[in-house]
């Protein structure tokens, strides 16, 4: 400062910081950094949030989605996701926060998710620890997956940090955001873990072994108990084992036959519906039908089905070409009183009927499509 007027001669320095000022006001202050931007030494709220949906180029934005790829999937399937979002923000408010403590007075402006994102592996780290999980890789057109501990990711992440450290001056990496985040994510779950932040029950995935063994021990008992004719308990034993194996279709079978025993009552009811939306799920038309015929004669005098439950059966008789099934689901149909479904289904009965030239038949549907 001594020397700066023999540098710059101070009439024109003075006209350039006249200038200075007004492109500031008109041009600098205006930019997104500075709008919303974290500013030490002029902090405010908002920007605790704004700044974490800033960056600073396309490498920025795109080194931090790619580590929001890895780490966000599996902490929101931790988490669920209205709880990762706000986790996900504090961490970089805090974040923000530590950057602030350790610049504070400076106007240099802090934009990027990285504090965020350094959240997140604080958070995944905290959460995973040494238990295994998939990951997914591919080669070409070959895709497959791995089972190795969640920490494996850590080096990775600290390893993009050191490779980043080295083009410091380059790029204004903020090394103590990423550090306070880091803590941020870790201290939440360390804090709030047993509480607001519990990882969800159904969120740890044993091991395809043990999944299989619990399955064999589980399904062995609630057959025992079947075998000792105690319903009930058979009955919530399978609800147990379907709650973590809903691909099992044995377990809604069972079920299916316990609520049998019942069929005055509403389960019975629940039970042959779900079968049937589980039949034609599985490509297994007639199996459908099948569950539909046995529920009329055993439940329907006691809790009918609905008329888009019978109108379903008939859509599914007529592509099976089983008439027979066809006609009866139409009676039942009718018998609701949902005159618009009915007149629909007189119609592909004519329709059909038609086109198999079984004129008699045809005619007759034709006469109920005129009277109705």
């Amino acid at each position: 400062l001594q020397n700066r007027d023999v540098i710059w001669a101070p009439t024109e320095r003075a006209r350039w910081q006249e200038q200075r000022t007004a492109i500031e006001q008109q041009y600098i202050q205006k930019l997104s950094a500075n709008q919303l931007g974290l500013v030490p030494a002029d902090l405010s709220l908002y920007t605790l949030i704004t700044y974490q949906f800033l960056h600073g180029g396309w490498g920025h934005i795109i080194g931090n989605l790619i580590f929001l790829f890895l780490l966000g999937f599996t902490v929101e399937k931790a988490l669920g996701p209205g709880r990762y979002l706000i986790a996900y923000l504090v961490c970089g408010a805090l974040s923000g926060l530590m950057f602030t403590a350790v610049s504070a007075g400076s106007y240099v402006p802090l934009v990027g998710a990285s504090g965020s994102i350094s959240g997140l592996m604080g958070m995944y780290v905290a959460i995973y620890g040494l238990q295994k999980i998939r990951f997914f890789y591919f080669l070409g057109v070959y895709f497959n997956y791995f089972r190795a501990p969640a920490i494996a990711l850590l080096p990775v992440w600290v390893g993009k940090e050191i490779y980043d450290y080295w083009y410091a001056g380059a790029t204004g990496i903020a090394y103590m955001a990423h550090a306070g985040g880091l803590i941020a994510g870790a201290g939440l779950v360390w804090l709030l873990g047993k509480s607001w932040l519990q990882v969800r029950e159904e969120f740890f995935e044993p091991e395809e072994e043990e999944q299989d063994a619990r399955f064999t021990t589980g399904y062995a008992q609630a057959m025992a108990s079947l075998g000792r004719m105690e319903f009930d308990l058979a009955r919530r034993q399978f609800e147990a084992l379907r709650e973590h194996y809903p691909e099992r279709h044995i377990l809604l079978e069972h079920l299916y036959q316990l609520a049998k025993l019942r069929p005055d009552l509403p389960e019975y009811r629940d039970r042959a519906k779900e079968l049937m939306n589980d039949a034609l799920s599985r490509r297994q038309p007639e199996q459908m039908i099948a569950i539909w015929q046995e529920y009329l004669g055993k439940g329907e005098s006691y809790q009918p089905l609905s008329a888009h439950d019978h109108n379903r059966v008939l859509f599914t008789s007529l592509k099976q070409h089983d008439l027979k099934a066809a006609e009866k689901a139409f009676e039942r149909l009718k018998s609701t009183g949902d005159d618009m479904l009915t007149t629909e289904a007189c119609r592909l009965l004519v329709e059909e009927f038609e086109k198999r030239q079984m004129a008699p038949k045809a005619r007759h549907y034709r006469q109920l499509l005129q009277a109705g």
